[in-house]
């Protein structure tokens, strides 16, 4: 079974695995409608990490850093570098390999970045 920590770190990616899982099957499964959905439960999932945090070191302060940071990665860089980089694939597997390293290392460097933050805060 899943942790929390875990839970909390892979749902805000659920919109990004969403449009690799698209990639390998269909684009008709990444519609506008989905894509609401999956930003509606990555938001929730920022709300819940927020929360955590503030709980945790009773700061609100520290919980909106964290959600910052999060919706920095989540809905601003890792979007932004998927978009510039799909094209440099040539094909669908090549496409899943880039957008799979784009997230894998958006996820350590957001997750170092805060690990290295909640020490000062």
């Amino acid at each position: 079974m899943l942790s929390e920590k875990y839970v909390l770190i892979l749902t805000p990616l659920i919109d990004d695995i969403a449009k690799v899982i698209s990639l390998v099957f269909s684009k008709k499964i990444y519609t506008d409608e989905a894509r609401r959905i999956l930003d509606f439960i990555m938001l929730i999932s920022v709300c819940w990490n927020v929360a955590n945090v503030t709980l945790k070191k009773d700061s609100v302060a520290a919980g909106i850093l964290k959600g910052s940071i999060m919706l920095f990665f989540g809905m601003l860089l890792i979007p932004a570098l998927m978009e510039s980089s799909l094209s440099l694939g040539r094909n669908k597997m090549e496409k899943v390999i880039i957008a799979v390293t784009i997230i894998a290392i958006c996820t350590i460097i957001e997750t170092s970045i805060w690990d290295v933050l909640k020490k000062e805060i």
